[in-house]
């Protein structure tokens, strides 16, 4: 199962999972996340449960305060 995706860790925006099937990519590392907004993003991964766990990873002292939102 995959989890839903925090938003942008700078932003605060919603962010977007992406598979890429257009490239060599295709077969092995295939899986991005991306925000709408800023467009700051994680890199291929190869699995969407890879890359959603990595992009929703938050450091603890992060400053962007998601209860805002």
């Amino acid at each position: 199962m995959i989890d839903s995706l925090k938003p942008c860790p700078f932003c605060g925006s919603r962010a977007k999972l992406f598979h890429d099937t257009s490239s060599d990519y295709a077969e092995h590392w295939s899986w991005q996340v991306y925000c709408n907004n800023c467009g700051c993003g994680i890199e291929y991964q190869e699995t969407a449960e890879i890359v959603t766990k990595k992009w929703n990873k938050r450091d603890e002292r992060a400053t962007f305060d998601e209860k805002r939102l």
